[in-house]
């Protein structure tokens, strides 16, 4: 167990088996410099978000790991991601305009239900 950790941001990749991985743009505050933050979160279920998506989690149980990385100029970094358990779900936005997940069901902007094929 952790401290608590609460996550926004844009899911980045999605998968059938529950993980879902998060960007989440951060300024460093020695330099002002912005960066991406990586996050794997791993549910207990498929979650239905998909790429684009707006997702916030919390968590009790997470840990970060040391990863390896080729950047954009061909360079091998070493880089952080942090490893999130048993999230908490607290909101699920589509990326589609205008559908909400509220409940079981998905709505379009004005309150009318959506027929998606997804588990909201």
């Amino acid at each position: 167990m952790s401290e608590k950790i609460i996550i926004a941001g844009e899911v980045a990749s999605a998968t059938d088996r529950g993980m879902v991985s998060i960007w989440v743009r951060k300024t460093l505050k020695k330099t002002g410099r912005e960066i991406f933050k990586k996050y794997v979160v791993w549910f207990d279920a498929p979650t239905g978000a998909q790429k684009g998506d707006f997702i916030e989690i919390e968590s009790n149980d997470w840990y970060e790991k040391e990863t390896t990385y080729t950047s954009s100029d061909g360079l091998e970094k070493t880089g952080r991601e942090t490893h999130i358990n048993e999230p908490l779900l607290i909101t699920l936005r589509s990326a589609i305009p205008n559908l909400v997940a509220n409940g079981s069901n998905v709505t379009n902007g004005d309150g009318s239900e959506v027929a998606i094929d997804a588990p909201f």
